[in-house]
Protein backbone atom coordinates (compact mmCIF):
# COMPACT_ATOMS: atom_id res chain seq x y z
CA UNK A 1 0.00 0.00 0.00
CA UNK A 2 2.83 2.34 1.01
CA UNK A 3 4.28 2.01 -2.49
CA UNK A 4 1.38 2.31 -4.08
CA UNK A 5 0.61 5.90 -2.54
CA UNK A 6 4.50 6.41 -3.16
CA UNK A 7 3.87 6.04 -6.78
CA UNK A 8 0.72 8.06 -6.65
CA UNK A 9 2.54 11.03 -5.26
CA UNK A 10 5.23 10.63 -7.32
CA UNK A 11 3.29 10.02 -11.08
CA UNK A 12 0.41 12.58 -10.32
CA UNK A 13 1.97 15.55 -8.30
CA UNK A 14 6.42 15.66 -8.38
CA UNK A 15 6.51 15.14 -12.06
CA UNK A 16 4.01 17.17 -13.22
CA UNK A 17 5.83 19.92 -10.85
CA UNK A 18 9.28 19.12 -11.93
CA UNK A 19 8.38 19.64 -15.38
CA UNK A 20 6.75 22.74 -15.26
CA UNK A 21 9.85 24.00 -13.07
CA UNK A 22 11.93 22.71 -15.61
CA UNK A 23 10.71 24.72 -18.85
CA UNK A 24 10.20 27.78 -16.60
CA UNK A 25 13.80 27.06 -15.49
CA UNK A 26 14.68 26.53 -19.46
CA UNK A 27 12.61 29.70 -20.49
CA UNK A 28 14.63 31.68 -17.77
CA UNK A 29 18.29 30.67 -18.99
CA UNK A 30 17.14 31.29 -22.84
CA UNK A 31 15.75 35.03 -22.18
CA UNK A 32 19.50 35.22 -21.53
CA UNK A 33 18.92 38.29 -19.15
CA UNK A 34 20.83 39.85 -16.30
CA UNK A 35 17.89 40.16 -14.01
CA UNK A 36 17.10 36.58 -13.70
CA UNK A 37 21.07 35.08 -12.98
CA UNK A 38 20.50 34.74 -8.79
CA UNK A 39 16.77 33.05 -9.10
CA UNK A 40 19.07 30.81 -11.81
CA UNK A 41 21.96 30.34 -10.32
CA UNK A 42 19.78 29.56 -6.58
CA UNK A 43 17.47 27.04 -8.60
CA UNK A 44 20.66 25.23 -10.41
CA UNK A 45 22.56 25.35 -6.57
CA UNK A 46 19.10 23.39 -4.68
CA UNK A 47 18.62 21.45 -7.89
CA UNK A 48 22.86 20.03 -7.88
CA UNK A 49 22.41 19.51 -3.69
CA UNK A 50 19.16 17.54 -3.69
CA UNK A 51 21.10 15.80 -6.41
CA UNK A 52 24.09 15.41 -3.95
CA UNK A 53 22.22 14.53 -1.09
CA UNK A 54 20.19 11.71 -2.81
CA UNK A 55 23.45 10.25 -4.66
CA UNK A 56 24.82 9.80 -0.71
CA UNK A 57 21.56 8.28 0.07
CA UNK A 58 21.84 5.74 -2.12
CA UNK A 59 25.26 5.12 -2.14
CA UNK A 60 24.57 4.71 1.96
CA UNK A 61 22.05 2.31 1.93
CA UNK A 62 23.68 0.33 -1.13
CA UNK A 63 26.24 -0.25 0.79
CA UNK A 64 24.77 -1.48 3.98
CA UNK A 65 22.74 -3.65 1.98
Amino acid sequence: MDTQLDDLIIRDLLVPLTNRFLARLKVQIDERKRENWLEIYLAMFIMMSNVRWIKDIVAMTSWKA
